[in-house]
């Protein structure tokens, strides 16, 4: 079984439609959905915003239905002046941003003592995701900065020029994801869509954006699942 998640239900409205024979239940106030799509069975849950809910939500989840793999979707802001609002970013590594311990003499992002700065996903997830968009959807890969805030323009543009961390785009949940992902050794697959240009330019229609999401996550996973890497 697949787990798939997100920060928010409306980042998972696109997906939930596609499940077959769908069972709900409610754990510890969130809501799992498991189903299956083209003769898998998936799991699909919210984990909430920021870094706490998603790591504590994550674990829950992995230790409960021990996964093969997680794929985490949703929007995020452009870090990059050339991204545009609905470019996918599949994220090679996740850092936290707002980590800073330099005053111990801790590399930015870095957690103390542990070995840990940026957190890689799998490269396997990573490459099937690049191949299942090339015609439907503008992709890249970077490196994903999290924290717990929510950025202004202004505060995303020094972000931006930070060259010790090197941001592609930020949000504020896929580092906690992907350090519980590794302390489990769990493959994960990272999908941000730009919800934000770096210079503030935002979507029409967010709740258009929101609804493409589900398309996308579900493109990615039929691939690796396709080339065997998914179970």
């Amino acid at each position: 079984m697949v787990l798939l998640l997100a920060a928010m239900h409306e980042e998972l409205a696109g997906i939930l439609p596609e499940l077959e024979s769908v069972e709900c239940e409610e754990r510890r106030g969130f809501e799992l959905y498991r189903g299956d799509v083209g003769g898998r069975r998936l799991a699909v849950a919210r984990v909430g915003v920021g870094k706490v809910l998603a790591a504590s939500v994550t674990q829950d989840l992995i230790g409960f239905l021990s996964p093969s793999a997680v794929v985490l979707s949703g929007i995020a802001g452009a870090l990059q002046p050339e991204l545009p609002i609905g470019e996918v970013v599949i994220a090679r590594d996740c850092l936290q941003h707002d980590l800073d311990a330099t005053a111990l003499g801790f590399a930015r992002g870095a957690v103390p003592c542990e070995g840990v700065q940026a957190v890689e996903c799998d490269e396997g997830l990573n490459a099937a995701a690049y191949e299942a968009l090339r015609t439907v959807r503008p992709r890249r890969f970077g490196r994903v900065l999290t924290g717990d805030r929510f950025l202004t323009a202004r505060e995303k543009q020094e972000l931006a020029a930070d060259t010790e961390l090197s941001g592609t785009v930020v949000d504020m949940e896929s580092a906690a994801v992907a350090q519980v992902c590794a302390l489990e050794s769990v493959p994960l697959l990272v999908l941000r869509t730009v919800s934000d240009t770096l210079d503030g330019r935002r979507p029409r229609s967010l709740a258009r954006l929101l609804r493409g999401l589900g398309g996308t996550t579900l493109r990615c996973y039929r691939r690796a699942a396709e080339l065997g890497l998914l179970t």
